[in-house]
Parts: C-alpha cells; structure tokens; sequence
C-alpha cells in the first residue's frame, strides 16, 4: 500500500480514504491547535443511559441530613486532543456520571468541579469532567424505622489518595481512641484487599496493633421497650504480615457495658459483616445513658472497620 492509497481508520469506526497522508497529519496537528472545528457527537451517539440512572439527582446544592456518602465520583464525555478524538459535553459528563452513581448504590451527586473543553496552546482538550460526592439518600419509609445517627461512620471524611504515603493516616474524625486511623483500599494495585472494592465508599478505618481501639458517643439515649441493632464490616488484610487475631465489639450506654462481642477476624483478604442486638426492657438501670461504641484489636497485627450502622425498634 502506497502513502497515497491509505485508509484511515477513525475511533468512531469510519473508514477515510486519502490522497494525501500528510494533510491528514496537517490538519490533526492543527486541530490539536484549535483551529479547526472539533468533531462532536450527540448524546444519543455516546452514551446509553442505565436503568435506575434517572432517578439520580445531579445538583451544587449539599444533601439533607441522613444522606450517606458513598465516596467521591467523576463523570467523563469526549477524549483526546482536537481531531484525535471527540468533543465532549455537559450532557455527556451527567449521563456518565448519573451511570457511575446507579453503580455505586447511590441516588444523589453533588457537584464539586465543573471543567469543559479547554485548550492549553498545545492541545485542544475534548473532555468534559465533572466531579464530586456520591450519597444514598435513605427514603423516609426507611428512617422511620428508627436508624440512630452515627457520625463518620465509613470513614469517608478524611479525604486520602488511592496510594502511596498520603493513603493513609493515624486519627479517625469524630472517633477517639489510640492507635486507630483510616486508609483508602479503593486503589485496583491494593494489596490489602485484592480484588475487592470496599464495603462502602473508598476507606476503611484501621487498629494497628493488640490494645487498640476507637470509640464514638453518640447522641442517641437509651431508650426503653426498644430492640437494638448494630452492625459492623470487619476485614483481615491479605498481606502475610497480618495474620490471625481477635475483635471486640462493645455497646454501652453511660458507663454500663450492655452488650459485647468477641470473634475472630475473617479469612486473610476477606470482609464479615458482624450484626449484634441489645434488647432494653423497662426495668434497665442503663436506660437514659448515652450510647457508645468501642471496636477493639485484641491480639491481631491489625484490624480493619467499616459501614458501622445502627437502629432500633419499638417491642
């Protein structure tokens, strides 16, 4: 095949016969530039929108209270520089982005940054981001089962890379303790958990070494006639540095320990979920006290925590 019978294949899928490879080469490089005119899709012609994607909320207003974060999320439309590539758009980035929230168990985004196509002098760059926060907004129906208000509980406040030194770090928001601090294992080369995503969002809270612990008060007050339930993701990280070991899971309301729970942490790379009930009758001596949690590593290198929920129901 000689230069002037080349065929083209373009990422669309058409096929462009030329006479002259050079200008094709020319006029790439001059889109890249800016100065012609970029090709641009429909959004019929990029993206299928999923089931579920069209009762998300997409809005730079913050949720009510009681959404929870399921981590943060981005939405993409078009790639490349000038003709390698298409051009994208808003309409674009919110389909995928409402797309990846429908993946994510999520209903709600809040917006955080907004960038279009832009050219730097160099390159006229196609895509259009968006990034922000994903939540679950919990339907009224759900909330009127009673869940008690738990402050930080999957650790998503801490806003922490995917990798490297700033993957993590000592101190967990609003939990105090010793020896605890938060981690992101959402990173695909994570050796922590392989081939898993994370129990809900993008970090997980840590106890490093036996005798650690955090804890959290929370408002809630206990109430009598009520059924208790709490429930807590436990992980055991795969590296062979982190063997065995034990938890400890303790309700108390005031300073009167009202239920606890001792185990052994899951398979190496795995997550358990672990719910325990506390039954409070009239006759409680603990009833008014404000709860509190206390997660705890017994003898374990380290011990991983996530999704800690809690409700009660009337008896």
């Amino acid at each position: 095949m000689n230069v002037n019978e080349l065929i083209v294949k373009t990422m669309y899928g058409a096929r462009i016969t030329t006479k002259l490879y050079l200008l094709f080469i020319v006029l790439t490089i001059t889109g890249c530039a800016g100065g012609i005119k970029i090709p641009h899709l429909s959004v019929a012609d990029y993206e299928t929108k999923i089931s579920g994607s069209e009762r998300v909320v997409v809005s730079k207003v913050s949720p009510e209270n009681g959404a929870k974060n399921k981590g943060s999320i981005i939405g993409v439309h078009g790639n490349g520089c000038g003709l390698m590539g298409f051009k994208g758009d808003r309409d674009g980035a919110i389909i995928a982005l409402k797309n990846k929230a429908v993946r994510m168990g999520a209903s709600y985004v809040l917006i955080l940054k907004e960038q279009g196509p832009y050219s730097d002098g160099k390159c006229a760059h196609n895509e259009y981001k968006i990034e922000g926060n994903a939540y679950a907004i919990i339907p009224p129906e759900e909330q009127e089962l009673g869940a008690i208000l738990i402050k930080n509980p999957g650790f998503e406040k801490d806003k922490l890379a995917k990798e490297g030194a700033s993957s993590w770090h000592y101190g967990v928001k609003d939990w105090s303790g010793d020896k605890g601090g938060v981690v992101n294992i959402s990173s695909p080369n994570s050796t922590m958990f392989p081939g898993k995503q994370p129990p809900e969002g993008e970090n997980m809270a840590f106890l490093a070494f036996p005798g650690s612990y955090i804890s959290q008060i929370l408002e809630h007050r206990l109430a009598p006639s009520r059924q208790y339930k709490l429930s807590v993701v436990i992980g055991h990280r795969a590296e062979s540095a982190f063997g065995d070991g034990e938890y400890e899971i303790e309700l108390y309301a005031g300073n009167n320990l009202l239920t606890q729970q001792r185990g052994s942490i899951p398979e190496s790379g795995e997550f358990q979920e672990l719910n325990i009930d506390y039954m409070a009758d009239h006759h409680d001596l603990a009833t008014g006290g404000a709860l509190k949690l206390v997660l705890k590593n017994i003898n374990a290198r380290q011990i991983n925590f996530d999704n800690v929920r809690m409700s009660s129901q009337l008896r």
